[in-house]
């Protein structure tokens, strides 16, 4: 069954929908052009950000083509970095650039320069310095040039320096400043100088007092010893020559230490000596090596202490008392020329008796006025 519409009923709905329809549309109108106006004001607001922040902007917008336009602009902010730096350096050295550390401080400032200009920035900071300092110019550019000659040879050598002792490194080093510098190698360097100064003063303090410390324990001296350098040596020690073989020479040369091994036997002293080198960190092949080369020089000691016995014995007997005795004198005299002949065979022969091949060296030695077995004896040295 069928209900039938009313007409005027169905007319009122159609005008409603109508009416909403219309209104659904003017609204959406509306939003879009809010939406329009909005966008704009954005994009307007973004230009004149743009532009506050970068007076160059709108230039930077145009099409690109001769950029002759932006030059004025380019070249005024270099002349104000030029009119910038000139005060500042005018009002940091007031009374002129004369002296060398002034000169070389000056790296500092063309380093900053060519961080802002790059491959300009050498030649801005030239220009700059020949207008502030015109009676100095020369000298700051040429200390600096000598500067880059130093720095570009210390970096291409690094390699080989490092694999040097510190001693050697270091006259390397003093070598090639004094050969750039002169004389002012030693002011630009003082801090250097000053810190190896007190150094030295220390270590010299240290080593006279233990030279003469025996009422101090051998081993205790050593420790002392290794305690002072590294005080004032500190982590360079690994580098330096005196890491084993220099500290061994330094301590076994303390008159007190040499006082104590001359007072022991042969099997103490050696052993004594054997425990100091473990101390200093030799390893075990390496004492085993020097204590042979230790018993073979007190070997030769003991037979060159033999040889001068006899000799002083045999050159009485064969001069008499016109014979001058001391041994550093260069020439031996004789009663007549008889007695001399005789004395040179019977010291040759004696010479050949204890020292075989090298009795043509002691005979040598002894002509210039050098008795070996006379010099001091170094136990742990000599």
């Amino acid at each position: 069954m069928t209900v039938p519409i009313d007409k005027p009923t169905q007319q009122f709905k159609l005008n409603t929908f109508l009416l909403i329809l219309s209104a659904l549309t003017l609204i959406g109108v509306a939003i879009y052009m809010w939406s329009s106006q909005e966008r704009q004001a954005d994009n307007s607001s973004v230009i004149t950000h743009n532009a506050n922040l970068d007076p160059k902007s709108e230039q930077a917008m145009k099409p690109v083509g001769n950029s002759d336009e932006a030059m004025p602009e380019a070249n005024k902010d270099l002349l104000q970095f030029k009119q910038a730096l000139s005060d500042n350096l005018k009002q940091e050295f007031p009374n002129g650039m004369a002296g060398i550390l002034k000169q070389l401080s000056l790296i500092e400032v063309r380093a900053y320069v060519i961080e802002n200009y790059h491959d300009e920035g050498i030649s801005i900071f030239n220009e700059v310095i020949t207008s502030v300092f015109p009676s100095w110019a020369h000298d700051i550019l040429s200390a600096i040039a000598t500067m880059d000659i130093y720095n570009a040879w210390l970096l291409d050598s690094m390699a080989e320096l490092n694999t040097l002792p510190f001693l050697e490194r270091n006259g390397q080093l003093w070598n090639k400043r004094n050969q750039l510098f002169g004389n002012n190698a030693k002011l630009i360097w003082s801090d250097e100088l000053d810190r190896i100064a007190a150094r030295e003063a220390n270590m010299q303090q240290t080593i006279a007092l233990l030279d003469a410390a025996d009422d101090t324990e051998i081993n205790e001296r050593l420790v002392i010893l290794q305690s002072a350098l590294e005080d004032n040596y500190g982590g360079e020690i690994q580098n330096l020559l005196i890491s084993k073989g220099m500290i061994a020479d330094i301590f076994f040369r303390f008159g007190s230490v040499q006082r104590d091994l001359a007072a022991m036997d042969v099997q103490d002293r050696q052993a004594q000596i054997d425990n100091i080198r473990r101390d200093l960190l030799y390893d075990e092949d390496q004492i085993a090596y020097l204590a042979d080369q230790d018993q073979i020089k007190e070997e030769n000691w003991q037979t060159g202490y033999a040889y001068m016995t006899e000799r002083k014995a045999m050159m009485a007997t064969l001069t008499g008392p016109q014979l001058d005795l001391e041994l550093e004198s260069k020439t031996e005299l004789a009663t007549d020329v008889n007695q001399q002949q005789a004395l040179q065979t019977a010291l040759s022969s004696l010479r050949e008796k204890y020292f075989e091949q090298d009795s043509s060296t002691i005979s040598k030695e002894e002509q210039n006025g050098f008795y070996r077995y006379t010099r001091p004896r170094i136990y742990g040295r000599n």
